[in-house]
């Protein structure tokens, strides 16, 4: 659950970048294909930041290739559901 409307300062650091709660906030948001309804801020952020945009989409890469392998051990290989 998002903070409060304005009340977003633990998406971003000291330094004004993203925090872990705002990458993670972005990478749930690319997950879930909502990233529009993210908080203003984080969007300007990322749209000017390219250190945090980078970090936030390595994490998203990575979170997607672990997806693909949580699903490989499900459905292994040669069965109805594997993956090709």
């Amino acid at each position: 659950m998002l903070p409060h409307k304005h009340n977003y300062h633990s998406f971003f650091d000291v330094d004004q970048h993203l925090s872990e709660m705002g990458i993670a906030a972005y990478v749930d948001a690319l997950i879930n294909d909502v990233v529009a309804e993210l908080p203003e801020p984080i969007i300007i952020h990322l749209q000017t930041c390219p250190s945090c945009k980078g970090n936030a989409i390595a994490i998203y890469l990575l979170e997607k290739k672990q997806k693909e392998i949580n699903l490989k051990k499900i459905f292994p290989k040669n069965t109805p559901f594997s993956q090709k």
